[in-house]
């Protein structure tokens, strides 16, 4: 994890809170993907991400959560994937790549205060999730496969890593 981001994340009923804090990309989304998985296993289906304290985020990131939000719609559950506190360079990058159908976006967190001030004090830093280069790779190429699905216009933005993301993949099974 890059020595300057730091990921918090707790819950409350059903609800699931990330933290991030510093850069939210593929060197430091690990830790959130598998917080996800465990949560969403454990039937939480309320996933809040605040960026307050986040400075960017990069495509992998933002297909993390948007595979989040498509595994509730194929699982055929009721859940919400809503993202809060974006500052103007995140919301941007989100609204380019996101999917509004899937996800909800608020640059502010107006709705959520009585939650924040609840769930805020219990948060506790997610530790790294180490991963060797094929675990990486097989998380950036899912996270945007979760982008490229039914955008044509995130398809042809990230063909060639797809691509490269793929061969790579293969060769590393078959050596």
């Amino acid at each position: 994890m890059s020595s300057k981001t730091s990921i918090y994340a707790g819950t409350l009923g059903g609800t699931a809170w990330v933290r991030i804090v510093g850069d939210a990309n593929k060197d430091t989304t690990g830790g959130i993907r598998r917080f996800f998985a465990n949560k969403f296993s454990d039937g939480l289906r309320t996933f809040i991400i605040d960026l307050e304290s986040c400075e960017k985020v990069d495509s992998t990131f933002i297909g993390i959560v948007i595979g989040l939000a498509k595994r509730m719609e194929k699982e055929k559950v009721e859940g919400k994937v809503n993202i809060i506190h974006a500052n103007d360079r995140n919301t941007t990058s989100i609204s380019k790549l996101g999917d509004h159908d899937r996800i909800k976006l608020r640059q502010h967190g107006r709705g959520f205060e009585e939650l924040e001030s609840s769930i805020c004090t219990h948060l506790v830093q997610l530790p790294d999730e180490e991963m060797d280069k094929v675990q990486k790779s097989t998380m950036i190429l899912e996270a945007h496969e979760d982008l490229c699905d039914g955008n044509e216009e995130n398809e042809g933005q990230f063909s060639d890593l797809l691509f490269y993301l793929r061969r790579d993949l293969k060769n590393s099974s078959e050596g």
